[in-house]
């Protein structure tokens, strides 16, 4: 499976799992436009496709040199 066609988090699931994803970058972009985010284990993420995950509103008033 190629990442372009992830369509569900089953899709994303047996993705990790054929390419032996160990971690990942999760980010979006803030008001200037930089990328903020996490790095997750495999662990962590498989968990996010299950109950979410939090991200603290803090990174939409960041300042680029924050």
């Amino acid at each position: 499976m190629d990442a372009h066609q992830v369509a569900s988090a089953e899709d994303l699931r047996a993705l990790i799992e054929a390419r032996d994803v160990e971690y990942v970058v999760v980010a979006l972009p803030d008001m200037q436009g930089l990328l903020r985010g996490k790095y997750l284990s495999r662990r962590k993420l498989l968990g996010a496709l299950e109950g979410g995950l939090g991200v603290p509103p803090v990174i939409f008033a960041m300042e680029p040199t924050d």
